[in-house]
């Protein structure tokens, strides 16, 4: 048996694993923070060092935002084509959370140099 049940068994759309996949990324990162040394080092690094490398390479791997204006040239929203219309917002709903995980990891640099406070 599955541990989840696929989201159409309860009448839901298959974009609600999302939700899912998200929650499933929280649970992971807390396992690791929760094994992690809150002292001393590791390999020769300290937490903060740790931090500091797997947030920037995390970083390096998210993708910059799309670029609106291209999508919009190249797929104008018309009434005939209202896949067009999702797909520019959903472009833009993308860029927002690209941008806030980027400005979320600059934030974590700087916490972790002490020049931000961070929650």
């Amino acid at each position: 048996w599955p541990i989840n049940a696929e989201p159409e068994a309860f009448g839901l759309h298959e974009n609600a694993e999302i939700t899912y996949a998200r929650n499933e990324t929280y649970d992971v990162l807390g396992a690791i923070l929760a094994v992690e040394p809150r002292s001393g080092s590791v390999g020769g690094k300290n937490r903060d060092e740790v931090l500091a490398e797997l947030a920037e390479d995390v970083d390096g791997k998210v993708r910059q935002p799309f670029d609106t204006k291209a999508i919009f040239a190249r797929y104008p929203t018309k009434y005939e084509e209202s896949l067009n219309t999702v797909l520019f917002q959903e472009a833009i709903r993308f860029n927002k959370l690209i941008k806030e995980v980027h400005g979320s990891l600059a934030l974590l640099k700087k916490a972790l140099k002490g020049l931000v406070v961070m929650s």
